[in-house]
């Protein structure tokens, strides 16, 4: 143990990067959620649901806000082996779309990444910026598709959340007739995270929990998970939205010109 502080905003980023290796090289998640505790980063029922964040500003003077999601749940790029830490962000830190011209395809060939692999990066202390490890991310990267074999991998330092992420497994029965197809699609896009499953998030229904501001008003914030029967016969790729009132299904909408601003609201691993 070395300098416990009383609560996650009061680390540094380093500091946090040396906890995230502690819990990285746990014998189990539950040895993991030990060390959490210990560090104050989780409560005395090593839940997250206290739902600290860490307050930091951008290279453009924005405050930023985030928040620990879960322990050991995505899979750095370079080792194989789990994130010791992964963050989400409370606060917006753009405003865009997903694609900055018609285009098919996912999240892989999205202009929303390619911006997020720089300007977006960016944005970040470089304090923040170093600490942060590449992940391994699956997705849905071909769009309109019935085949869960359209799911595959991307490198990512930041990255947008999977509906399965928020919401975790959707069942077929789930899904209106002739769309069962859709489960195989979205639950194969990563495992719910900690935060978001202490907190009861699900699909096809609103979630206040999940709700986000910006300005004082609710927002619009994007997920990586394409809508794959929206963009049946489209001439671009709809993509997956949380709506103002945290449902992250029935908000979909083209990636190159969304009905209404859809902020950014990405994550990261350390």
């Amino acid at each position: 143990m070395h300098g416990v502080k009383p609560s996650l905003d009061d680390y540094s980023w380093e500091e946090l990067a040396q906890i995230s290796r502690e819990i990285q090289s746990a014998p189990s998640h539950e040895k993991a959620l030990e060390i959490a505790a210990a560090y104050h980063l989780v409560n005395s029922k090593n839940s997250l649901l206290s739902e600290d964040t860490k307050s930091f500003k951008l290279s453009d003077g924005t405050k930023a806000q985030v928040q620990i999601v879960g322990f050991r749940a995505d899979t750095l790029s370079d080792s194989n082996v789990p994130a010791g830490i992964t963050f989400m962000f409370r606060t917006p830190v753009a405003a865009r779309t997903m694609n900055d011209d018609v285009a098919t395809g996912g999240w892989e060939q999205s202009s929303l990444r390619a911006w997020l692999a720089e300007d977006g990066l960016a944005l970040l202390p470089n304090s923040l910026r170093k600490q942060i490890h590449s992940a391994r991310k699956l997705t849905n990267n071909t769009g309109a598709t019935k085949d869960a074999g359209s799911i595959t991998p991307t490198d990512d330092k930041l990255w947008l959340p999977s509906m399965s992420e928020l919401c975790g497994y959707q069942a077929s029965e789930t899904f209106s007739k002739d769309s069962e197809y859709l489960s195989d699609l979205y639950s194969e896009e990563g495992n719910q995270y900690q935060l978001y499953q202490e907190q009861e998030i699900s699909g096809l229904t609103k979630n206040s929990a999940i709700v986000r501001t910006a300005n004082g008003k609710k927002i619009y914030y994007w997920e990586r998970t394409p809508s794959a029967d929206c963009s049946e016969g489209s001439e671009a790729t709809f993509f997956n939205r949380v709506g103002k009132d945290g449902d992250a299904f029935s908000w979909a909408t083209p990636g190159n010109a969304p009905r209404q601003i859809t902020y950014v609201l990405p994550g990261f691993c350390i």
